[in-house]
């Protein structure tokens, strides 16, 4: 459950978005507490930033396969989901929000301190003034320097 929190909180794992949205429906229907309301909301943003941005099911399931997208409407997508959980706007990260959810989300300190370490490094970088574009450097960005205690079978532990 901490990895769909973080992903909605810092979407770190935006570009997993078809497989976050199985994997909190199996554990909702296990009975773990707070998936289903997690997976609701969840499944409620994508619905959105799909109808606002045009993204097809192609798109999405490439980004359930973990692929980063190449087209406009996908970068869009990234962008769309990062305002939804309001971590972007106009174009601009909150790192200080991302940092603040990181810390609700993780209670070990060691993926606590992998992720912190991965927003200011993510956050530092320069991205371009369009906001599909900047949520596409930031997330490229994030594939590219995931720590091993943020990937899928630890981050789940965490």
């Amino acid at each position: 459950m901490k990895l769909i929190i973080f992903l909605l909180s810092v979407i770190i794992y935006t570009v997993f978005v078809y497989s976050q949205i199985s994997t909190a429906a199996k554990a909702s229907a296990s009975g773990k507490s707070g998936a289903r309301g997690i997976a609701k909301i969840f499944a409620e943003m994508v619905r959105q930033c799909k109808a606002q941005e045009n993204v097809t099911e192609d798109e999405l399931k490439a980004l359930g396969n973990k692929e980063l997208p190449t087209t406009t409407a996908g970068k869009c997508f990234i962008a769309c989901m990062m305002e939804k959980c309001r971590l972007m706007k106009n174009g601009t990260y909150d790192k200080e929000r991302a940092m603040r959810l990181a810390e609700k989300s993780f209670k070990n300190k060691k993926t606590l301190s992998a992720a912190k370490a991965l927003i200011e490094k993510c956050s530092q970088q320069s991205v371009s003034e369009d906001r599909c574009e900047a949520a596409f450097e930031f997330a490229t960005c994030v594939r590219d320097n995931m720590p091993p205690e943020l990937k899928m079978p630890h981050a789940a532990a965490a």
